[in-house]
């Protein structure tokens, strides 16, 4: 009962918000609150995804990008766990830097579109199974948020620009100029 009250809060709380690149913020700040985590990443699936080099960040950006963070813990730190996740892990629980961290994928239409990382402490004690649990349910609706942000950011794109050469339209050349 308790897990359900913690899920429907968080998704209720993200869920709220209105700018789609602040709700995951917001799950993540929720999300490591809720589960009693010093710090939460937020990733998702880049569009164009391709295995590739690192990004300037040594993150694997044709992978996975920054979502949204809460907490101390930098996005470098979660690379060893992004990389298992994305040779198809279904949960990670390992230890990184004195933490312990469980991270998992978030999927839409049964594809993965990004992931989770929580970490806690060594002193705050293990993940439990309704830490498991609760985790892979938020997954889901995360996984929803990010399909709707990647939906956002291409009708931002369209509306953009030329569909036949890809250069800014009139309207957003003008804006861009200003800018």
């Amino acid at each position: 009962r308790n897990r359900e009250r913690i899920l429907n809060h968080i998704v209720r709380t993200f869920r709220d918000e209105v700018d789609p690149k602040n709700m995951l913020r917001v799950a993540a700040e929720t999300l490591a609150r809720g589960m009693g985590a010093e710090s939460c990443q937020v990733f998702r699936r880049a569009a164009d995804f391709v295995h590739g080099p690192e990004g300037p960040d040594g993150l694997p950006w044709k992978a996975f990008m920054p979502g949204a963070r809460y907490g101390g813990v930098d996005n470098i730190s979660a690379v060893p766990v992004l990389e298992r996740l994305d040779s198809g892990e279904e949960m990670v629980e390992i230890e990184i830097l004195g933490r312990l961290v469980l991270a998992v994928p978030t999927h839409y239409r049964q594809r993965v579109n990004g992931a989770i990382v929580l970490w806690r402490f060594l002193e705050r004690g293990a993940w439990g199974d309704d830490d498991r649990l609760l985790i892979t349910d938020i997954a889901d609706q995360v996984g929803i948020a990010n399909e709707q942000i990647a939906a956002h950011e291409d009708i931002v794109r369209l509306s953009r620009t030329d569909g036949l050469t890809g250069l800014f339209n009139r309207r957003a050349f003008f804006e861009e100029l200003d800018r």
